[in-house]
């Protein structure tokens, strides 16, 4: 028993870092997903224009 509360709470940073890690990379795609909207749209105006 007391093996697993050792383990437990590496456990636990584990899947906090992991998922600070993913919320990381997704806010990092939705960033570049904005930045290549902004792309488009401005050569769309420049094409237009």
């Amino acid at each position: 028993m007391k093996r697993e509360n050792i383990l437990q709470p590496t456990a636990l940073i584990k899947k906090r870092a992991e998922q600070k890690l993913l919320g990381i990379e997704m806010r990092r795609e939705a960033e570049l997903k904005r930045s290549k909207m902004k792309l488009e749209t401005a050569k769309s105006q420049i094409v237009m224009g």
